[in-house]
């Protein structure tokens, strides 16, 4: 009861808020990563916690956390709620030697609860290494291999399958945005896809148990649409940015070849007619898509030099992803995560280096342009980062780098080619191999220069390397 008493003593907290904050849990997270059952939840973790029953430390940490993530989803759409997540995630982790000790399915369960946590709060939790730590455990038990996996009840099977394939969607997820290699590679996969039902459906006969025609809200739906899309990003992550990759000529069939893919992809999303979860949104959907084809066609190491079409793709997207972010702020239904805050933020450094790297997509727009759409990106910086240093840490270099490109406006400049080659050789030059010397560049590169030297400060780490 001690929680209960320093809770109720929050200003405008009130006990009753715990049952709250658990439905917004199922309804705005576990779409996107449904490793829990609702039901079982409720009756055998939920419901003995809340009552003060004697429960073990499992138990203490798989409530709480839900918890804070139901409480930290609150605290971003309810303007004026006290933010009793962080009470709530402190209790949590006092019991985290508990799941170490636990189970490994358990373990593993809670292990990405906390990532989920974490999406929300990187600055509370290292995504890389408790995701990290997740798949090793699964890899362990063979959760990857269909033919190794043991035969039990259609609850748990079913769930064996989407506790997988959360830990695989959550490692592509923070991989890519951090232009990191993927923790498991899709060839070594045999197990299959859960099924697309509700976790109210699991409590019926296998037989039974029937996906619907139409997608909802509280089934597989959404899931089952992401794994499509990280096995794309997987595959286009190695085709064209393993660091293993060289150089080589011709890289636009397979492009196409992924964009095609994509394409396909967004055309078959689910349509929902009351969404719970951004993540059951037109405009999340289009983010999705968008931040995909800006990994295709930015430039690679087996690509370092991207045509001015290329280009042109990428700026597109990248502003219409920062539009969607706008779209989604305007109706109060974004969530600040790790993976949110680097996408919006790589496609603003897109439209800058787009503008930078090709005088003939300079010369299309104007300055007036150009600076509204870098006050444009900035503000989306801002606007979901609800208030953090890191926030306005992206934002400052967003509009430092717009500096630059402003000045370009400045000089009148005769169009001799699509693309500047020098600029896009010497920046995958520095960050392929930063510590070779480099051609001297013009001081209006200054700012790029230390972007690639200093990274993107997130949780105090440096990632230079989600650049190429």
């Amino acid at each position: 009861m001690g929680l209960t008493l320093m809770l109720e003593q929050l200003p405008g907290f009130h006990y009753h808020h715990t049952g709250e904050f658990a439905e917004l849990f199922f309804a705005r997270r576990w779409p996107q990563f449904p490793v829990l059952h609702k039901p079982a939840f409720m009756k055998d973790v939920y419901g003995p916690f809340i009552t003060g029953e004697t429960c073990n430390g499992l138990t203490k940490f798989q409530a709480n956390i839900v918890l804070a993530i139901g409480a930290s989803e609150k605290s971003r759409t309810g303007p004026g709620e006290v933010a009793a997540h962080d009470h709530f995630f402190e209790a949590a982790i006092q019991h985290l030697g508990a799941v170490l000790a636990s189970d490994d399915v358990s373990c593993i369960q809670s292990l990405l609860l906390l990532c989920i946590y974490g999406s929300n709060e990187p600055e509370r939790v290292d995504l890389w290494y408790t995701v990290g730590l997740a798949l090793r455990l699964a890899l362990g038990i063979d959760m990857h291999r269909q033919e190794t996996t043991p035969c039990g009840s259609f609850v748990q099977e079913e769930m064996s399958k989407r506790l997988f394939w959360s830990i695989y969607t959550m490692d592509r997820s923070i991989s890519i945005a951090m232009g990191r290699p993927t923790g498991l590679q899709d060839v070594d996969i045999t197990a299959a896809l859960p099924l697309c039902l509700s976790d109210d459906q699991l409590l019926q006969p296998r037989e039974t148990a029937v996906p619907s025609v139409l997608p909802s809200p509280d089934d597989l739906s959404t899931f089952l649409h992401i794994i499509r899309l990280r096995r794309i990003n997987a595959e286009i992550y190695t085709a064209l940015h393993a660091a293993g990759n060289a150089p080589v000529e011709g890289t636009d069939p397979t492009r196409y070849h992924y964009l095609a893919m994509l394409n396909a992809w967004l055309a078959a999303a689910p349509r929902y007619i009351g969404p719970t979860s951004m993540h059951q949104t037109a405009e999340w959907q289009q983010i999705a898509y968008h931040q995909a084809v800006l990994t295709l066609f930015r430039p690679s190491f087996v690509s370092p030099v991207v045509s001015v079409d290329g280009m042109r793709l990428c700026a597109d997207s990248a502003i219409s992803l920062v539009s969607c972010y706008h779209s989604l702020y305007a109706k109060n239904k974004v969530s600040y995560t790790f993976v949110a805050l680097v996408s919006l933020f790589m496609a603003a450094i897109t439209i800058l280096y787009v503008l930078r790297a090709s005088p003939l997509l300079r010369q299309e727009l104007t300055r007036e342009v150009t600076q509204s759409n870098v006050a444009s990106c900035a503000a989306a910086l801002r606007r979901i980062s609800g208030g953090r240093s890191v926030g306005e840490r992206s934002a400052q270099i967003v509009e430092r780098l717009g500096k630059s490109i402003l000045a370009l406006f400045e000089t009148t400049e005769t169009v001799d080619e699509e693309v500047d080659t020098e600029f896009m050789s010497w920046f995958g030059l520095r960050c392929q191999q930063p510590s070779v010397e480099s051609q001297t560049t013009p001081s209006i590169d200054v700012a790029w220069i230390d972007l690639l030297d200093e990274g993107f400060d997130l949780r105090n780490n440096f990632y230079s390397d989600a650049f190429i």
